[in-house]
């Protein structure tokens, strides 16, 4: 986190304007002079495991863009000890998502100025646009969620299908990014808390080796026996004992032994007490049931007025719109999504490639779960990011409607990756697999995986004569170029 810190000191700008120029600068352009004086926009390759220090775990490398820094974390974490190491980093990732990261996870630096500069060129109105969406997202702690569970050091908002043009510029090769070394001075510092910490896992060790040690000289007869006293029956040895002697005997006997102790006492207990406990738990089931069906119930709801309000069913009647039935035709993560995105204007002129490549990169960030760095040389068609750029207003009330529904479990597969929609739209246009595997980083798995979906929505739209009459044709026109093999004898 040291040499986070240094290195975006070092990247500071010479040509940083004077206090009187700054006065003259509206506010936007004040704390962009201030963010470029701090060494930002940066690119960064970031390690997004759980333990990233930790060689013996798998690397999970993205490159991202870093527009912000502060000493907190978007969404605060629950205990003291999930807080992360600062700083925090607020960035944009190589998948379109927004991040909020401690600098514990950057692993990379791209320190070359011409790099940075061909990355960022024309990207202005993106860049205004991604430091909006990170402000408003600011203001709400509930947009963010951590990207593992209690994996604090790395959260996640939704993000925009205005930024994935600029996303799908930071796929660098890794050997654009220079690692991240600590100085001389950290490094000792790192090793000396090494030492401590590896004395006080040896002094945990032994404490809990003497421990385990009494509780194996503890007779368990002897427990049992002061239990049974305490209930006001006679032990073995026909002698009593407080209740003070039970507390003592469960507070020497750990966990286990207490739990045995309670089997034994309710194998005698009187059968009155033991159907009344039995009685508490059977309401408490039944409480739990009623609520569960109380929650599926509300869900319905949330789900029929999430449909009403993006004009997808009529709210009296209940009768399903143009929208509606397209979404009630498509198999996906999220129906309402796709079906509102094929009925888009913006499809219509787009050709078979170009729409197989737009379906993929509506579907790619379904399938690559765990963020991972993607090089490939096939670039998407212009008109394909057009489109998807023109999703914007649909993607957001489709989110709105979702979280204010309380439904914001489906705002994940509102994203948007074309880092891989150039190789789709290869495929599709008849490149061979031999050719667009030469030429990216994925594995073949997961692309394989990517196209065999593609192909099945494809599929599936040219079954829709009547709801996407405007896309049928170019559908089966892209599943022609899509099914071939090895993709055919995945799709059948």
């Amino acid at each position: 986190c040291a040499a986070v810190r240094q290195l975006l000191a070092g990247q500071q700008h010479l040509d940083a304007p004077g206090t009187a120029a700054v006065d003259q600068l509206d506010e936007t352009q004040q704390q962009q002079q201030q963010q470029q004086a701090s060494g930002l926009p940066a690119l960064l390759l970031l390690n997004l495991s759980r333990h990233p220090n930790d060689e013996t775990q798998p690397a999970q490398l993205l490159p991202a863009l870093a527009v912000q820094i502060t000493d907190a974390c978007p969404l605060p974490p629950t205990s003291v000890g999930d807080t992360p190491e600062t700083p925090i980093i607020i960035c944009l990732g190589a998948d379109n998502r927004p991040m909020a990261v401690s600098a514990l996870h950057v692993v990379g630096m791209v320190r070359d100025p011409e790099i940075l500069s061909d990355v960022l060129h024309g990207q202005e109105d993106t860049l205004h646009r991604l430091r909006s969406i990170l402000d408003d997202a600011a203001a709400n702690p509930k947009l963010w969620a951590n990207l593992a569970s209690k994996m604090f050091s790395c959260q996640v908002t939704f993000g925009s299908t205005l930024t994935s043009a600029l996303a799908v510029r930071l796929n660098l090769p890794l050997e654009s990014f220079q690692p991240v070394d600590p100085q001389q001075e950290t490094l000792e510092q790192i090793e000396h808390q090494l030492v401590v910490l590896k004395a006080a896992k040896q002094q945990l060790k032994e404490a809990q080796q003497l421990e385990k040690e009494q509780q194996g000289q503890i007779d368990p007869e002897e427990i049992f026996a002061v239990l049974a006293a305490a209930d006001g029956s006679s032990s073995s040895n026909g002698t009593g004992a407080p209740a003070a002697a039970v507390d003592d005997a469960l507070a020497s006997s750990g966990r286990e032994l207490a739990v045995a102790a309670y089997k034994a006492l309710k194998a005698g207990a009187d059968p009155l007490n033991v159907a009344k406990r039995m009685m508490r738990k059977a309401k408490k089931v039944l409480a739990e049931t009623d609520e569960g069906s109380e929650t599926t119930w509300n869900s319905f709801m949330d789900v029929l007025g999430i449909l009403v309000e993006l004009n997808a069913m009529e709210a009296h009647t209940l009768r399903l719109l143009p929208l509606g039935l397209v979404a009630r035709s498509i198999n996906c993560n999220n129906e309402l999504w796709m079906a509102a995105a094929l009925s888009h204007p913006g499809v219509m002129d787009l050709t078979p490639p170009q729409l197989a490549a737009f379906v993929g990169a509506l579907q790619c960030t379904d399938l690559l779960k765990r963020p991972m760095s993607i090089w490939s040389s096939y670039q998407v068609s212009d008109a394909v990011v057009t489109a998807i750029e023109q999703l914007e207003p649909t993607m957001e009330s489709i989110y709105q409607a979702q979280t204010a529904a309380g439904q914001t479990r489906w705002n994940e597969h509102l994203a948007v990756d074309l880092r891989l929609a150039g190789l789709v739209e290869a495929w599709a246009g008849g490149a061979s697999w031999q050719e667009i595997m030469a030429d990216t980083s994925i594995d073949d798995g997961d692309m394989a995986r990517l196209l065999a979906r593609t192909a099945d929505m494809l599929k599936q739209i040219t079954f829709l004569d009547e709801q996407l009459p405007h896309l049928v044709n170019t559908a089966r026109a892209a599943l022609r170029g899509m099914d071939r093999k090895p993709i055919s004898d995945l799709v059948a």
